[in-house]
């Protein structure tokens, strides 16, 4: 394919009052010859090129143009095999003590220069700044970089204990997505039009430890923001799923470069392929990858693909995240401190042991009961809830705030007895002492035989029946129960289950609603015992993070119905106690009505990514963001969310 810079140009060249530029290009290997003339065409600017082979000819013209003004740079004679772009040096020279070879798409800004130099400065000519600009730094740009797109290209030697098994690059080209919000967690909703980018992936392994990683890096080749923002996964995936993929389509069309892992588990939330060697032996490098240790290889390799395409590292670096994306970023922050200048963490999966209680604790309490109450009971407890609590904040708007007041206001066990009609049952029936039974149960968290309390329980508002979810998208509830067959049953939670089964029990065949309560709380203290540093979570001591800068921002929803939001709270003031100075480094904010990460009755925080960005780059603290919630019949509200632990004083909507 040849390329013309008639065409590259044709878009802008009619201007009144510009003279014309004629370029005449010759292509030798050892040296270039360059001819320039002017002449006057009126209105037209004319720049025309006579490419011979591939991006030869563009390239020549761009270095020989600065070789005729500047007179510093020429063309090596040596030319790579396959004529593979990348490959072409310029050779800059040093004086007497030698020369030094750079890659030439390094020199692309100093032909631009020479050319703005030439024709504004030396010939008087009025040619806008921004056009120059634009097109020839977009245009060379991106003709070297998509031929840079090449495995060849990209060097990864200085990673300290990967083995590389193989790089893949592709040119992407006119690739086009529309990304929601819900995706990208604390950014809004973009359109990507047209996007041309490298997409490298990298599989590699851990020399002895027979592991198979895959880390996904898109990079720009046009309009790259000279930023990196990495993502997170979510669930027992690490990343290179369908949010990922949609929260990198969101990067990419920021101007950022951005990189996924798959840790190695691949991009199931069935754990089963991956937990398990054989019963009773769990592949805890496996653990270990999706824990940790993928997360430093991720922020190491795409710096160095990011080094290795555009001649430079990035100038900041970013993680972006939620749930399981969300503990990534607060491990990043605990034990991989100077790979990203800002965190972005939404809802994050620390404490995962407790965590594991507190998901498993209602289906365990009902199972320990003997009795199983109708989805529609739950719901409409919960929704009563919400309807005592709502005005406690003194916004009538269908959303819990203060849920400490609701909790010592509303007694589900008031609603026993009360008459509801019931879908499932195919009747009315009377809420049970069951229901509210379970619904304390899941608001208080899961405690001991011995009554000590072992992790937070989840908000009222939390939707814990699944009954809320869209159909296309429903994941089930933490007390969901199965009424079908006429009887209600417990259904298996599609992470609890799993978790205590194969990574605890290490028993694929095992069951969890057979256990009494006092095996219940002994593996729940296995799981701490064995899992602590693998994913854990909880370091506090983010001292490192804090003295080199490092800024982080958390986010979780108070309707969230899979990680309770009072864990991310309590965390927040572990750190507070270890590190006075908390507002330096981290900001923390509760977002009413938010659901797991997404959906509820609020919309994202978005406009928390760029607050953190602003953090990073100019030193301005976010002391509060903003959330639109969706009222009882449709109406939106703008609220106001404040830097924990401060909260809206009602419909004033002023941090107090």
């Amino acid at each position: 394919m040849s390329y013309s810079l008639t065409d590259m140009f044709s878009q802008v060249l009619i201007s009144g009052g510009y003279e014309a530029i004629f370029v005449k290009s010759t292509c030798a290997q050892s040296q270039a010859r360059s001819q320039v003339e002017y002449s006057g065409k009126g209105s037209m600017v004319l720049i025309a090129g006579y490419p011979k082979g591939r991006h030869l000819p563009l390239i020549h013209l761009a270095l020989k143009l600065s070789l005729l003004l500047r007179g510093n740079l020429y063309l090596s004679a040596t030319l790579s095999p396959g004529n593979s772009l990348h490959d072409w040096r310029t050779v800059v020279s040093h004086g007497p003590t030698g020369t030094h070879t750079e890659p030439v798409y390094l020199q692309a800004k100093a032909a631009v220069a020479a050319v703005e130099r030439f024709i504004k400065g030396e010939r008087h000519i009025r040619l806008v700044n921004q056009i120059i600009s634009y097109y020839l730094i977009s245009g060379i740009m991106s003709l070297l970089l998509s031929s840079a797109c090449v495995p060849a290209t990209f060097d990864l030697s200085g990673i300290l204990g990967l083995e590389v098994l193989r790089i893949d690059a592709t040119l992407v080209t006119n690739y086009s997505a529309s990304v929601s919000e819900i995706y990208r967690y604390t950014q809004p909703s973009v359109e990507l039009s047209n996007a041309t980018f490298c997409n490298v992936t990298v599989s590699y392994t851990h020399p002895g430890q027979n592991d198979t990683i895959h880390a996904e890096a898109w990079l720009p080749a046009v309009n790259w923001n000279s930023r990196f923002q990495a993502v997170g996964g979510g669930g027992y995936i690490a990343g290179r799923y369908v949010a990922s993929y949609a929260n990198m389509e969101g990067a990419i069309a920021d101007g950022y470069a951005t990189i996924t892992t798959d840790a190695g588990v691949g991009d199931t939330q069935d754990p089963s392929p991956w937990a398990l060697l054989s019963p009773g032996n769990v592949n805890l490098y496996n653990v270990q990858n999706i824990g940790s240790v993928s997360l430093s290889d991720g922020g190491l390799i795409g710096k160095s693909l990011i080094k290795s395409f555009y001649g430079k590292g990035p100038d900041y670096s970013y993680w972006n995240g939620c749930s399981q994306g969300g503990r990534q970023g607060m491990m990043l922050a605990q034990r991989y401190p100077t790979l990203y200048d800002g965190i972005a963490a939404g809802a994050p999966a620390i404490y995962w042991n407790e965590l594991f209680a507190s998901i498993q604790w209602p289906e365990q309490f009902m199972s320990l009961l003997g009795n199983y109450p109708y989805n529609c009971e739950l719901d409409a407890i919960n929704a009563a809830a919400v309807s005592a609590c709502d005005e406690l904040d003194g916004i009538i708007d269908g959303v819990i705030t203060d849920v400490d007041a609701c909790l010592t206001i509303f007694d589900p066990s008031s609603l026993v007895g009360t008459t509801i009609n019931c879908t499932e049952a195919g009747e009315a029936i009377p809420i049970s002492s069951t229901a509210a039974a379970v619904i304390n149960a899941t608001w208080s968290g899961p405690y001991t035989a011995s009554g000590k309390q072992l992790w937070y329980g989840f908000n009222p508002g939390a939707d814990i029946t699944g009954n809320s979810q869209p159909p296309d998208q429903r994941i089930g509830g933490i007390a969901e129960t199965n009424c079908t067959s006429g009887v209600c049953v417990g259904v298996p939670y599609f992470l609890s289950d799993p978790w205590f089964r194969l990574f605890v029990v290490k028993d694929p065949n095992f069951g969890m609603f057979n256990i009494t309560h006092a095996q219940f709380d002994s593996l729940v203290h296995r799981s701490q015992q064995e899992y602590q540093s693998f994913l854990e979570t909880e370091d506090p001591d983010l001292s490192e993070f804090r003295s080199i800068g490092g800024k982080l921002l958390s986010f979780h929803g108070l309707y969230d119905q899979i990680i309770p939001s009072k864990g991310t709270e309590h965390y927040y003031k572990q750190i507070a106690s270890a590190i006075p100075e908390i507002d330096d480094f981290y900001r923390h904010f509760v977002v009413p009505g938010l659901g797991h990460c997404s959906g509820g009755r609020s919309g994202q925080p978005n406009q928390l990514f760029s607050q953190l960005r602003t953090w990073v780059e100019n030193g301005t603290a976010p002391t509060q963001t903003s959330v639109k919630i969706t009222g009882l019949n449709g109406e939106v509200h703008d609220r106001v969310l404040c830097r924990y632990s401060l909260r809206t004083n009602g419909t004033s909507q002023k941090c107090g």
